[in-house]
């Protein structure tokens, strides 16, 4: 079995530091693959894959100094599954 899903992503998050302050919110996608596989009736295991893709943040401090990050995560799940 395989399977694969898209959804769009909503974040809220606020940061602090001595002489910035950013809040707000950002708008990403998510999207993910996985497959399972049956190793015989009553056991399977499986793996999943998972990015959630956000805005890159930019900030401008006090001072003059800015930045920036990309902000994503991807993750990666193995699973087994067992009947009873």
């Amino acid at each position: 079995m395989a399977h694969a899903d898209n959804t769009y992503t909503y974040n809220s998050a606020a940061s602090n530091s001595d002489d910035s302050h950013k809040s707000g919110n950002q708008l990403g996608m998510t999207f993910g693959a996985g497959v399972e596989m049956a190793l015989n009736a009553r056991t399977s295991m499986k793996f999943e894959y998972l990015h959630v893709g956000l805005n890159t943040i930019r900030t401008t401090r006090v001072n003059g100094d800015s930045s920036h990050f990309g902000n994503s995560l991807d993750t990666m799940r193995v699973g087994a599954n067992f009947k009873f």
